[in-house]
């Protein structure tokens, strides 16, 4: 961008750096649901509680969060996903410091040659994200994840 002339250091090679580019990097598959979710809720039920008297943050707090939670849960499951394999975006932004969970799976195939150890790991990481998703689902419950507040 030319608003220095030299790399900032304490923006390198550390976790700040790989946290700040996670979440550049997957901010917009966090926002789409939630923005979606939001779309669907009917503006009745926001202007019936309105009518009813309740205040701004009241409306916020019982009607509109609660038919967006869905959308919220759901933008946390996809970037949950996408985050638990990144190991490109640690690798470059963390340097040698950046090490997640798909790095070490990753260097356990590529430098290590230890290919039982990296399917122990990779079917770990399997077991472990299967039963999250199975438990976020009969948590969240499918079926409102897609209507948001109407009967469609």
């Amino acid at each position: 961008l030319g608003i220095t002339d030299a790399p900032i250091d304490w923006l390198l090679f550390n976790e700040g750096a790989v946290f700040l580019g996670l979440v550049y990097v997957y901010t917009l598959f966090m926002t789409l649901p939630i923005y979606l979710s939001l779309e669907k809720i009917d503006p009745a039920l926001v202007e019936a509680a309105t009518d009813l008297g309740a205040r701004p943050a009241a409306v916020f707090r019982r009607v509109i969060l609660p038919l967006s939670w869905p959308g919220v849960l759901s933008g946390c499951i996809m970037v949950f996903l996408l985050s638990i394999s990144a190991f490109v975006t640690p690798q470059l932004l963390g340097g040698p410091s950046g090490i997640m969970y798909g790095n070490v799976i990753a260097s356990q195939f590529l430098a290590n040659n230890n290919w039982a150890f990296g399917s122990a790991l990779s079917i770990s990481l399997v077991v472990i994200v299967l039963v999250l998703l199975l438990i976020s689902s009969r948590w969240i419950g499918v079926q409102h994840v897609f209507t948001g507040g109407r009967n469609s």
